[in-house]
């Protein structure tokens, strides 16, 4: 597979800011064995003096394009349509390649001929060990159930993206990705090379760590709001209460995080039970119980 041009991968990573983070990412890519890839940077609105700092990275194989502020829905749709790769990988700017990367894809995808495929990744605590994120092979359930798949393993064919592409609502933004993974999984089967090529690290500045309350309830009534619309996400019968008792759990922790908030605590806390009862037994609903109790004192 090694220099088949028909199946050039195009590594496309959106950022905003950050550049020391995306600098590393850079590298670590660089680093791969397999040099049969492109990489596409879509400065997503970044500081003038950014470009400064990355144009001595740029080449024939990393290509650089400058957008206004838009979030990572567009990003990520602006920078397939510049790709010119058979398959994409939209990679975080904060997380970094293992050197197998691209060589497992070309390896996986020969075997495996569908419009995505996932590689497992590890994660890296601060200061800890790499842990093995593990997930079985085929997760197209485990899809409906919470949003398991981070963009940097996930491989898809172009043509097949083009036709099924983030939204670009910046409304969603945090949720942009599962709401693609779920209207997927409801059209293709959905495997995972269950060998590492990823490496998610954990940082202050990670956005999962720093959006707000507001925009996150926002965001999941959003997301509600595609998932019950069956003429954007239509789900089947059997999975259909799996995504929105996720939705319902979320924003029952959401709450729980404010003293003045218990009664929706409880309330979405209820109907993540009636929606689907095993999911009261995992760590969120452990968190949901100590801040509920710890916000009367």
């Amino acid at each position: 597979m090694r220099g088949n041009n028909n199946f050039k991968l195009s590594i496309i990573i959106p950022f905003h800011n950050r550049v020391e983070l995306l600098i590393k990412t850079i590298n670590s890519l660089k680093e791969n064995t397999n040099k049969n890839y492109e990489i596409i940077l879509i400065d997503d609105g970044s500081n003038d003096e950014i470009y400064e700092k990355v144009k001595d990275y740029l080449n024939e194989k990393i290509k650089y394009y400058k957008i206004k502020n838009s979030e990572r829905g567009f990003a990520r749709n602006y920078g397939a349509k510049k790709a010119t790769g058979k398959y994409l990988n939209f990679f975080d700017s904060d997380d970094l390649s293992m050197n197998n990367h691209v060589d497992e894809f070309y390896k996986f995808i020969k075997k495996n001929n569908l419009p995505l495929v996932f590689t497992n990744s590890y994660f890296k605590k601060k200061g800890n060990k790499l842990k093995k994120i593990i997930l079985k092979k085929n997760i197209n359930k485990d899809i409906f159930i919470k949003n398991i798949l981070s963009c940097n393993s996930v491989f898809i064919e172009k043509n097949f993206f083009l036709k099924n592409m983030f939204c670009e609502n910046i409304d969603l933004s945090g949720s942009e990705d599962w709401d693609l993974w779920l209207r997927i999984a409801t059209k293709t089967d959905i495997i995972v090379n269950n060998i590492p090529t990823t490496i998610l690290i954990e940082h202050d500045e990670r956005s999962t760590k720093i959006q707000n309350m507001k925009k996150i309830i926002k965001r999941l009534d959003l997301l509600l709001e595609r998932i019950l619309n069956k003429n954007i996400i239509n789900i089947n019968k059997k999975y259909y209460n799996l995504p929105i008792a996720e939705i319902y759990s979320f924003k029952s922790l959401t709450f729980s995080t404010s003293k003045m908030n218990k009664k929706d605590t409880l309330y979405y806390f209820y109907l993540t039970f009636l929606l689907r009862p095993i999911g009261i037994f995992n760590k969120r609903s452990l968190v949901i119980f100590k801040n509920f109790f710890l916000s009367f004192f």
